[in-house]
């Protein structure tokens, strides 16, 4: 039994079908294949998850502030 496929229509600008082309014919597979490839390396980083930077401080403190020596301290 056959995988489900869809048949669809792209509109490809010439000169980049030109070079999706020459990159198929370097690495022996069809240009479909190609396309294909490249579909899935675009939903694959998508659903990637996207890292954040740490903003610091993590935890907020929003009472008042305490000026206190090394000395008084101890």
């Amino acid at each position: 039994m056959a995988a489900a496929t869809v048949r669809t229509t792209l509109d490809i600008p010439a000169a980049l079908y030109r070079e999706l082309e020459k990159q198929a014919a370097a690495e022996g597979c069809s240009t479909a294949d190609l396309i294909l490839r490249g579909m899935e390396k675009a939903l694959m980083t998508r659903n990637a998850p996207q890292t954040r930077r740490v903003q610091f401080p993590l935890i907020k403190n929003h009472s008042p502030k305490v000026n206190l020596t090394n000395d008084q301290i101890y």
